[in-house]
């Protein structure tokens, strides 16, 4: 993955889908209607940069970011199950 994201497809997620008005029990519901709503470009988008988060293992920019962008406080270990059902959820078809 490139050095260079900036994460605005995961921000733009974050802001318009799994904001502080939703309820983390919906998440899988949200990622389907994310799919459903959102060209394939961005669907690859956001599970690219969600594997760069995986890969490097820096939870706590990706918990900086659902912070800032979802509202959301998360502790390390929803962020890593978080990730799990947005990325399953999304691959089969990226």
């Amino acid at each position: 993955m490139s050095s260079q994201l900036n994460f605005e497809t995961l921000k733009y997620f974050m802001e318009c889908y799994f904001h502080v008005g939703t309820n983390s029990e919906e998440l899988e519901n949200i990622v389907i209607t994310f799919k459903s709503a959102e060209s394939q470009n961005s669907i690859k988008k956001l599970v690219d940069e969600i594997n760069s988060i995986r890969a490097s293992d820096n939870w706590s920019l990706f918990q900086k970011i659902v912070k800032k962008h979802g509202q959301r406080r998360l502790n390390s270990q929803r962020l890593k199950n978080m990730t799990e059902i947005i990325v399953r959820n999304l691959s089969n078809d990226v």
